[in-house]
């Protein structure tokens, strides 16, 4: 460009009028209200995406006989953590091959501790709510095939009638000994369904055992069995 255009432009350009001032607030806002998103959107891209699965694992590896605890042979999916906590003592199932479980641990609250294992995945809803509520999507999901346990875990000492209906056992306790039906409000329909209870370790224990047949095979009994004896109950902490 010639010097002389040059001038020439920059005369002009002094004629002309200026930008109404209402018009250049809102061209500044607009360029200003772009950057900070384009910021925001980098901030974004750029913060840690492990957080929450770092939360998670936090939750789901507390010890087995302090918190909740999560174990379960399914595939896991990419934004769930699977654990399978080494434990030596605390209050419900061992995690074991081919079986989910859930377990409140001791808990610290006047809720009775609890815990839940099935032979297979147990239901979203019921993970929702915790180990210490029945599973009733998992039994009602329950196949010819399938078994869930549930046990719930009372202190002993609160009140003595009810104490005296709680036999004294040892671990393991046994399939054999529990008897059929006698569950208020069972889900399962006419499937069998059986009630153990016992008392160890200064709890009374209530265990409810869930087949998703009328007449289970003695291969699921075993199963069923087997799961049983993996049942933990530690001493009941004192007052």
């Amino acid at each position: 460009m010639s010097k002389d255009l040059e001038e020439r432009l920059r005369r002009e350009g002094l004629r002309l009028p200026d930008p109404p001032t209402g018009a250049m607030q809102r061209v500044r806002r607009a360029i200003t209200s772009d950057v900070d998103e384009r910021r925001a959107w980098r901030s974004a891209r750029n913060r840690p995406r492990g957080l929450a699965l770092a939360a998670a694992a936090f939750v789901a590896a507390a010890a087995f006989g302090s918190g909740y605890a999560v174990a379960s042979n399914a595939a896991p999916r990419s934004n769930v953590v699977v654990t399978r906590p080494t434990i030596d003592g605390g209050i419900g199932f061992l995690p074991a091959d081919g079986w989910s479980s859930i377990n409140t641990g001791f808990t610290n609250s006047r809720e009775a501790p609890a815990a839940v294992a099935a032979n297979l995945p147990i239901s979203e809803i019921d993970l929702s709510q915790g180990a210490g509520n029945l599973p009733r999507t998992t039994i009602s999901r329950l196949r010819s095939d399938g078994v869930v346990l549930f046990a719930i875990f009372y202190p002993r000492g609160e009140v003595e009638k009810v104490d005296r209906s709680f036999k004294t056992a040892a671990l393991p306790l046994r399939l054999a000994d529990a008897a059929e039906g006698n569950i208020e409000g069972d889900p399962n329909g006419g499937n069998a369904s059986y009630r153990l209870t016992r008392a160890v370790n200064g709890w009374n224990v209530d265990v409810m055992v869930f087949f998703g047949s009328p007449k289970p095979s003695a291969t699921l009994r075993a199963a069923a069995e087997a799961e049983l004896e993996r049942l933990i109950v530690s001493e009941a902490p004192g007052p």
